[in-house]
């Protein structure tokens, strides 16, 4: 016997019977495609502040952020520039820089070559980094000098006193409190004195030399602009082929009516 739409009773019961199977396979690998395409944006979210900075010479130190409160006294060497990840922040919005663009600033001075330029740039997503000097023997100046390079262009930097207090705020590592830093600010001197920082003409590098003085902080925050990574678009890639078994789950439902 045949049923309304031409098939034999039995084979349409059969039809009617696997259908469940088939929606709850289905949605069994849209789940699982959903949860891996999760886990490859969280994966990438970590892999970006990790491989933010691609690598270093002469004193720089790439640390963890340091936790509690940052003061004089709080990381000192005689020897290296510390250097750490500080925060992302998505949408960060217009942000004042006390330089951008690439070339040597050297230069405190209104007039003259190789001064700072300072502009502001609307942002998107950004990660900033803090590079810090603080010796320990407070008696004779040290000259630190290094390089760091980043896995993508930088935005800009502030070096000054007011544009690293002033940008704290929105940048500096959650549950880092900044406490008295004497002296905050990246020193310039065009006189031969090594005291200046090159930004590379791709935007990758800065090259730093300073000459940590008596009771004084030397930092830069540097904020970049992070780019997409092979995590990132293999998590895109998983979130379409989940979108595509929905779609596929929805067109086998309808048919199957």
């Amino acid at each position: 016997m045949a049923d309304a739409i031409g098939l034999p009773s039995e084979t349409s019961r059969y039809m009617r019977s696997i259908q469940p199977i088939r929606r709850r396979s289905d949605l069994g690998r849209f789940v699982a495609l959903v949860i891996l395409s999760g886990a490859a944006l969280s994966m990438w979210g970590s892999a970006v502040a990790q491989a933010g900075i691609t690598g270093s010479t002469g004193a720089v130190n790439v640390r963890a952020a340091p936790g509690g409160t940052l003061s004089d006294g709080s990381l000192e060497s005689d020897t290296q520039i510390q250097v750490w990840f500080e925060s992302r922040v998505g949408n960060a919005g217009s942000q004042s820089f006390d330089h951008v663009g690439a070339g040597l600033v050297n230069n405190p001075f209104v007039i003259g070559a190789n001064r700072p330029s300072p502009s502001t740039v609307i942002v998107g997503e950004g990660l900033s980094y803090m590079i810090h000097i603080d010796q320990t023997t407070d008696t004779t100046a040290i000259n630190y000098s290094g390089t760091v390079t980043f896995s993508a262009p930088i935005l800009g930097v502030w070096f000054t006193t007011g544009g690293l207090g002033g940008s704290d705020a929105q940048w500096k590592p959650a549950g880092l409190t900044i406490g008295t830093l004497t002296n905050r600010n990246w020193d310039l001197s065009p006189n031969g004195a090594a005291r200046d920082f090159t930004i590379s003409t791709n935007l990758r590098t800065l090259t730093i030399n300073q000459q940590n003085g008596v009771n004084e902080i030397d930092q830069i925050r540097v904020l970049i602009n992070p780019e997409p990574s092979s995590a990132m678009l293999a998590g895109l890639g998983v979130l379409g082929l989940a979108a595509l078994v929905r779609r596929r789950r929805k067109r086998d439902s309808r048919a199957a009516q």
